[in-house]
C-alpha cells in the first residue's frame, strides 16, 4: 500500500503537465485598451519610463489583418506620445514554451522572457517584418519587449504558452519514492 502511494505520488510530480494555453486577441473589441481584460494576462506600457496604460488591441490593413496586441496607446496614431518604448506581458501564472507571432515594421524589438524576481531567462531580437518567436524557458513570469525608435511600433497576436505545471522537483521524488520503497519492502519482510 505504502509503495503504492509513493509510486503514485512519484507519477503525480514527473509527470504533471501544463496545459497551452494561446490568446489571439480577437476575443476584445476592435479599437480598444488591454490591460487585465483577457484572464491569464495583464499588459502595461511605458514610454520613456513613465506607464502610459496598457496595450492597444487593432488590426491594421497591409501590416497585420487580423487583430493583435500593440505597442500603441489609444489609437492608430505613431506619434511618441501614442506609442510604447516597453510593454510588459505579466502573467497570472508561472508559464513555459512562449510563443507568439510578432512584426516589427523594419525595425528591432528587443523581447526578455523574466521570472518572477525580474532576472532575465531568455532573449531574443525580432528584426524586421512578419515572424514566429518561440521561448523555451520555463517558470516565465513576463515577457518584456522593448523598442526605443519613437517612430516605429510593432504588434504581437497568437501568444501561446504552457500554464499550469509547477516545476519538478525530481530529484526529490526520485528519493522519496526510493525512500519509500525501501521501507515497504522492509515492512513486507517484517511480516
Amino acid at each position: 500500500m505504502l509503495v503504492s502511494a509513493a509510486a503514485a505520488a512519484f507519477a503525480t510530480l514527473v509527470g504533471a503537465q501544463a496545459s497551452a494555453v494561446t490568446i489571439d486577441f480577437e476575443s476584445r473589441p476592435a479599437e480598444s485598451d488591454l490591460t487585465n481584460e483577457i484572464a491569464g494576462i495583464t499588459v502595461e506600457a511605458f514610454e520613456n519610463g513613465s506607464s502610459v496604460g496598457g496595450g492597444f488591441i487593432t488590426s491594421f490593413n497591409g501590416a497585420h489583418t487580423s487583430q493583435g496586441l500593440w505597442n500603441l496607446v489609444d489609437d492608430l496614431d505613431f506619434t511618441d506620445a501614442n506609442r510604447a518604448d516597453e510593454m510588459v506581458v505579466t502573467f497570472d501564472v508561472l508559464v513555459s514554451n512562449v510563443s507568439f507571432f510578432h512584426n516589427g515594421f523594419d525595425d528591432t524589438t528587443l523581447i526578455e522572457a523574466r521570472d518572477a524576481g525580474g532576472n532575465v531567462l531568455e532573449s531574443v531580437t525580432a528584426s524586421g517584418s512578419a515572424q514566429n518567436i518561440a521561448l523555451s524557458a520555463g517558470n516565465i513570469a513576463a515577457l518584456v519587449f522593448f523598442q526605443s525608435q519613437d517612430d516605429f511600433t510593432y504588434v504581437v497576436d497568437n501568444l501561446t504558452f504552457d500554464a499550469g505545471a509547477a516545476p519538478v522537483p525530481v530529484p526529490a521524488a526520485g528519493l522519496l519514492f526510493g525512500g519509500a520503497l525501501i521501507a515497504g519492502l522492509k515492512r513486507r519482510r517484517q511480516k
